[in-house]
């Protein structure tokens, strides 16, 4: 269920997939959900057996302004770690530092952090890091993280 469901959900199945939207359409999003919800009671009801003495924890968390609030020195370092040549860095960096207008007679600000909303770079950068995020977890807690667009959830005794 992990690896079917929930492992990389976003990501298209098809080669050449154009779509700007999340790879949803094939899943309802709250059936995905109720089954996540089941899934998380059955392991309660399992640890209240297995170990009656030991608590179990749930955390869920929503990273509803995730993307404008992502720091440009962490995406740097991410995509470097990654192999991303120094040209692509560069084009990334101008990217995200781009002019700000508030209006027409103030000065002109520069992004400091977070990524222009609804572009597909900043997909790309929030998807990685999360990525980055989940990988780090699993490999060092095996605490696989359920991720459901900005809402996610993880549980373990």
């Amino acid at each position: 269920m992990q690896e079917d469901e929930y492992w990389i959900a976003l990501l298209s199945s098809e080669l050449n997939y154009n779509s700007y939207t999340f790879n949803y359409e094939n899943r309802n999003k709250f059936d995905l959900k109720s089954k996540l919800f089941y899934l998380i009671n059955v392991e309660i009801q399992l640890h209240k057996i297995l170990q009656p003495n030991k608590p179990f924890t749930v955390v869920s968390a929503d990273l509803e302004w995730f993307g404008p609030s992502i720091s440009h020195e962490i995406i740097h370092i991410f995509l470097e770690f990654c192999g991303i040549s120094q040209i692509w860095l560069d084009f990334f960096d101008r990217f995200l530092k781009q002019p700000i207008y508030y209006k027409p007679n103030e000065n002109i600000c520069q992004r400091q952090r977070g990524v222009p909303i609804s572009h597909s770079l900043s997909c790309l950068f929030a998807e990685l890091l999360l990525f980055g995020l989940h990988l780090y977890i699993y490999q060092n807690t095996d605490i696989f993280i359920y991720r459901l667009h900005d809402d996610m959830w993880f549980f373990n005794s």
